[in-house]
Parts: C-alpha cells; structure tokens; sequence
C-alpha cells in the first residue's frame, strides 16, 4: 500500500479550480488525485495520504470548535486540535518529507510555534513528564487548558502558554479562528511541494 497506485483518492469537486476549492483539506485530496497518473508508480503514499488525513482532522476539530463556541466543552476540540499540530509536525520533520523538501520545518513556521502546545500538555503534561522545566514552568503549563481564566484577542478566545528559552520567559499564544488559516495554508503549500518534487 506504498504505491499510489494502491489507492482510490477522491476528488470531489472535479470542475473547480483548487484554489476555489474549501476547506483546504478536501483541495488537498483533490490536487493529489488530479496528480495521481504522474504519482501512481511513486512510493510514497503511506506517508502522503496519512498527512492528507491529519489535515482533514484539522478542518474537523476547528469546526467543532466553533460550533462549540458556547461551550465549555470546545477546550476538548482544542487539544485535540494541538495533538493533530503535533503529528503533522513530526510528518514535515519525517526523513520521507525532507528528502523531497529539504529543512521542511522552515516553510511552515506556525506549525512550529505551535507545536509547544503538543509537548508540553496535549501530548502529554510537564507537570507529569518534567523534562527539565523548572516547577514554576509545569503548573503553569498544566494549568492552560483548566481553570477560570480566559484570555482575548480581537474577540477571539485566546490560550496562552509559558515556557523558558534561554532563561527569559515566552509566551506561546494559540488563537484558533486566527491560527487554523495559517495552519492549513502553511499545510497547503507543503503539500504541493511534495507533489511537484516527489519523484
């Protein structure tokens, strides 16, 4: 199932311009099977439609997040949200896609930056796997996603995390109705390197 070949990859608006094409998961799937007689003897597929899927889970939880929006419970599409960050940035971290983009990480800095989210409590919390951070650091982490305080910004919920670099504090901010476009744009154009470079 490494081949393109292998798969049956849908494209659901056949006579729109992808550029036309919303949410940008389903363009994605769309340009990879509008590319498909040129991929299908490639290897590759595993890795490919397995970020196609990780895109598509983004477009998923930002929705239920802001159908969610009177909710206490959209905190959980949230870290759903971040843990899905997390495996997509490891997929432009991967040897598969940096063999075809090379220091992939570079063109897609939001991803980057957000991933801080994954490592340090979706994945799991540094208050119960501390891996060096002072204790000040790990109750603050621990406490992103719990508690009273809530954060804006343009009207926009905002969640805010501390963590150090260099010994000076940072402050990681995730605004979803802001991120996601960046997210999924960052994504985008990923994407379409690999397809144009993969060979």
């Amino acid at each position: 199932m490494t081949k393109f070949s292998d798969w049956t990859i849908k494209d659901l608006f056949p006579y729109t311009e992808l550029e036309e094409i919303n949410p940008i998961s389903l363009r994605a799937f769309s340009l990879v099977n509008r590319n498909k007689t040129r991929l299908d003897e490639l290897t590759g597929a595993t890795e490919l439609l397995g970020a196609l899927n990780i895109l598509e889970s983004l477009d998923y939880h930002f929705d239920c997040f802001l159908k969610n929006e009177n909710s206490t419970n959209r905190i959980h599409d949230v870290m759903a949200y971040l843990n899905r960050v997390g495996q997509l940035y490891y997929f432009i971290k991967s040897a598969f896609t940096n063999k075809i983009v090379a220091d992939a990480i570079q063109h897609t800095p939001k991803i980057n930056e957000l991933k801080i989210f994954r490592m340090k409590n979706t994945a799991h919390r540094s208050i119960d796997y501390p891996k060096g951070e002072p204790l000040n650091y790990r109750n603050s982490q621990a406490l992103t996603f719990i508690g009273s305080q809530m954060y804006y910004h343009m009207n926009f919920q905002k969640f805010i995390m501390t963590s150090e670099i260099n010994g000076k504090t940072i402050f990681n901010e995730f605004i979803p109705e802001i991120d996601h476009l960046q997210v999924m744009d960052e994504s985008y154009s990923l994407i379409c390197q690999i397809v144009k470079n993969i060979a």
